[in-house]
């Protein structure tokens, strides 16, 4: 049985503002770049991080290589025009070498998934080249040690903080299950929204508030860190070229929150959630079926007159001949209800309502959706300039970023008074 999936979008607003508001979608245009960021652990981890693995993954082995293909397949749906991988940018001239001597043959591929997904991938899609896009980081110079210098300042308590343990107990847990779990669904566990919120939490505690009120050496020292994100995403910028990129990056998954925010508030990219093709489009082994999409279950709607401010439902309105009156700004406020089932909330999708009046076309929003959370609906304050005494049309479609899932239409016919 369906039941509502959704968000509630709450906004305050002034009547006046709405109209404002509504235009300034209209000064940038819809991203014509799209990435996906995939998450992973590493294959072949080096001990560069500071939870060290106890649990190894033979990738190479029969049954580890079956789940790769699996994955690949997924990646594949996606179509990349670029496959960008967590190689230092300086190092394209190696990589570019490398790459060659796996598609003529002269190569055998190690377990690093730089390897066994990046090369594998762009092999079976037919790309001459993979891209180089990881950096160093900058630190502050002088160095601080923040552990050294909070003991100095009597700020010791704050590195036996117990969410540390609290982390330990996850990371161990993780490196468990990877061996119990697929690839795939340790990939999907992995790009979990949630989880990579959780995971960057790490960041921000222990030592991270030592200091005064004109020395932060806690922070300072995981501004590299942000630094090197930064640094990233600027090379992703970089290896542009076509006029549509769909750049897939493959990296360790903790570069993932600061990396997501760039993206996501970047005007030139679309972010795709990777959970579109690893948990909707291929759902794990362990999934008996794949989930039904998401569909538009209601559209509903009151109206506004913006002179006076007075909230008046659309029948009123048209009645008391508001709409003859072409002094008067108004507005419907649409609200489209999603329906899916519980499989789908991490499918990101975008929900494009478009309201025309005689014909032309007088408001069009687009808002992200996805991954839903909560049950709801989403509310979209709709401008219609002068009378309401016209034959007005609202559509809405439900989309991800290269189809659409849904689209209804609700027309409303009203005659204004003498």
């Amino acid at each position: 049985m369906r039941r509502a999936v959704g968000v509630y979008l709450v906004c305050a607003l002034s009547l006046a503002g709405v109209g404002r508001a509504a235009q300034w979608r209209h000064h940038f245009p819809w991203p014509d770049h799209r990435i996906l960021l995939l998450g992973t652990f590493h294959f072949k981890d080096a001990g560069l991080d500071s939870y060290k693995p106890e649990f190894d993954v033979d990738i190479l082995s029969e049954e580890r290589q079956r789940e790769v293909e699996d994955v690949l397949g997924c990646l594949a749906e996606y179509r990349p025009t670029k496959i960008a991988l967590e190689v230092k940018a300086a190092r394209q001239a190696e990589l570019d070498t490398e790459y060659g001597a796996f598609l003529s043959g002269g190569l055998e591929l190690t377990s690093d998934e730089t390897h066994q997904l990046g090369f594998k991938l762009a092999q079976r899609l037919g790309h001459r080249r993979v891209y180089a896009i990881d950096a160093p980081a900058r630190w502050y110079e002088p160095y601080v040690d923040p552990d050294e210098y909070a003991r100095e300042q009597g700020q010791g308590a704050l590195l036996d903080s117990p969410l540390v343990d609290k982390y330990e107990e996850l990371y161990r847990q993780e490196d468990r299950e990877k061996n119990e779990r697929t690839l795939l669904s340790t990939l999907v566990h992995l790009n979990d929204p949630t989880r990579t919120r959780l995971g960057h939490g790490r960041y921000l505690i222990e030592n991270f508030p030592a200091g005064t009120a004109t020395e932060y050496p806690g922070v300072d020292s995981k501004t590299a860190w942000y630094n090197r994100n930064l640094r990233i995403f600027a090379n992703l910028q970089r290896i542009v070229e076509l006029p549509e990129e769909r750049i897939l990056v493959i990296i360790g998954a903790g570069h993932l929150p600061i990396l997501n925010h760039a993206i996501d508030s970047s005007p030139e990219f679309w972010l795709i959630e990777p959970g579109d093709y690893l948990n909707y489009r291929c759902p794990p082994k362990e999934t008996s079926r794949a989930p039904k999409p998401p569909m538009i279950g209601q559209i509903s709607y009151s109206s506004f007159r913006y002179k006076t401010g007075e909230l008046l439902t659309s029948q009123e309105l048209w009645d008391r001949n508001y709409g003859a009156r072409n002094d008067l700004d108004s507005s419907l406020l649409v609200t489209v209800t999603v329906l899916g089932e519980p499989e789908t909330r991490a499918m990101p999708l975008t929900l494009h309502v478009v309201a025309q009046k005689g014909g032309e076309v007088v408001d069009d929003r687009r808002s992200r959706v996805g991954p839903f959370d909560k049950d709801g609906a989403l509310a979209f304050p709709l401008m219609i300039h002068g009378p309401l005494c016209d034959t007005v049309i609202v559509r809405a479609r439900l989309e991800t970023h290269d189809r659409v899932i849904d689209e209804q239409t609700l027309e409303l016919h009203h005659t204004c008074g003498e």
